[in-house]
């Protein structure tokens, strides 16, 4: 149980991380602001997992989807677009 609050600590760690960066240098383009949320959603999703919280499984499921299509999107669409 002492390891699941550290995995969904460091996935809380990562999101704000990454709402923080956001909020105050808009940087929601970027790969890394990008993977700070995948990461920190998988993390939590962990944490919601041990928990059999449903809300929160399905909050973090569609949190690290958003993020995946984000990175996909600057990956690969946008070069293909331009």
């Amino acid at each position: 149980m002492v390891s699941d609050i550290i995995i969904g600590s460091i996935g809380l760690v990562f999101i704000l991380i990454a709402f923080f960066w956001d909020e105050f240098y808009e940087v929601n383009n970027t790969y890394l602001y990008n993977v700070l949320n995948l990461v920190g959603a998988g993390l939590l999703m962990q944490y919601s997992l041990a928990l059999k919280s449903m809300p929160f499984i399905i909050l973090q499921a569609i949190w690290g989807l958003v993020a995946l299509v984000k990175m996909l999107d600057l990956a690969f669409w946008k070069k293909k677009k331009e």
